[in-house]
């Protein structure tokens, strides 16, 4: 049971939408955004997981705890579409404990959606990070400086090849892209993403 707050103009409902029909589950959406409200569908419908920006999730948490509410049903919380602030882990654990699971992920419209996720204790472990790369996603970091900050490029199945009414031939493929990681093409898709990566499998 899904309360999903991202409107379906955007591409993160899609990753949502899409898991909840994956899984047989039932969808609950709102017209508008109310914090009040979303609390009053959770209790109602009994609500297992909550998934929208983490503005929205911020506003759901803190009335909860205005409410002194539970949240007794909910298991995940998962955010997208922006930036999560790493205090939103540490404002779960205080209240939930580990009962209530967070997730982030990070997708682009280029893309169909999420490509990088972090949940569970290794979201704990590293808050800041967008986690690791689906199984079919190439991820590497452009020309990183000394700090290790580049730019993010992609490759892979899901990544679309061009845009409408553009001819972009593919780049041709180079040492350190030709024949490896995933996807149907050897270019890599520039995303304008500054990341680091954390020294460890996520990102």
């Amino acid at each position: 049971m899904s309360l999903t707050t991202f409107p379906f103009f955007h591409v993160a409902a899609f990753t949502s939408f899409y898991g909840v029909m994956a899984a047989g589950g039932t969808l609950v959406t709102m017209r508008k955004w109310d914090a009040g409200e979303a609390l009053r569908l959770i209790r109602e419908h009994r609500v297992t997981h909550y998934a929208g920006v983490p503005t929205t999730a911020l506003q759901l948490l803190a009335r909860a705890r205005s409410e002194a509410d539970p949240l007794e049903s909910l298991t995940l919380l998962s955010t997208g579409g922006a930036p999560a602030p790493p205090g939103i882990v540490a404002g779960l654990a205080e209240a939930y404990g580990e009962r209530v699971e967070p997730r982030n992920g990070y997708g682009l419209t280029e893309t169909c959606g999420g490509v990088l996720a972090n949940f569970g204790a290794e979201y704990r472990a590293h808050p800041g990070s967008a986690g690791r790369p689906s199984p079919v996603t190439g991820v590497r970091i452009d020309r990183p400086d000394a700090e290790g900050v580049g730019e993010l490029r992609l490759r892979g199945q899901s990544l679309v090849r061009g845009y409408w009414g553009t001819r972009r031939p593919p780049a041709p493929p180079s040492p350190r892209t030709a024949g490896s990681g995933p996807g149907t093409s050897r270019a890599w898709t520039r995303t304008g993403g500054s990341p680091s990566s954390t020294g460890s499998p996520t990102w």
